[in-house]
């Protein structure tokens, strides 16, 4: 199943949208589960769009999180400076996290 990339078809009307995302459905988990508990919930149509809408977002922004993180892949680096107990001189500290 997701050893073979599996792309949504493209539509341009509500009609082949509808068409196209009721045969991905066996291919993406999220609207697979969103599905479902339209199903098993009771949602409405305009409840189930929203909360497929809410999730895909979110996914789309985990998803460009993890693609800067690949780009820029070093942790940000915080500087403290303190003073030193024993001689009063300021010293700092870099610390990555």
């Amino acid at each position: 199943m997701w050893n073979e990339r599996q792309k949504l078809a493209h539509a341009e009307t509500p009609q082949e949208m509808r068409k196209a995302l009721e045969a991905y459905e066996y291919y993406s988990p999220l609207l697979h589960s969103v599905r479902l508990s339209q199903k098993y919930q009771g949602w409405s149509e305009e409840e189930t769009v929203l909360r497929l809408a809410y999730h895909a977002l979110k996914e789309l922004e985990r998803s460009q999180d993890a693609r800067l993180e690949l780009i820029n892949p070093t942790a940000p680096m915080y500087v403290i400076a303190t003073k030193c107990p024993s001689c009063g001189k300021e010293t700092s500290l870099c610390h990555y996290l």
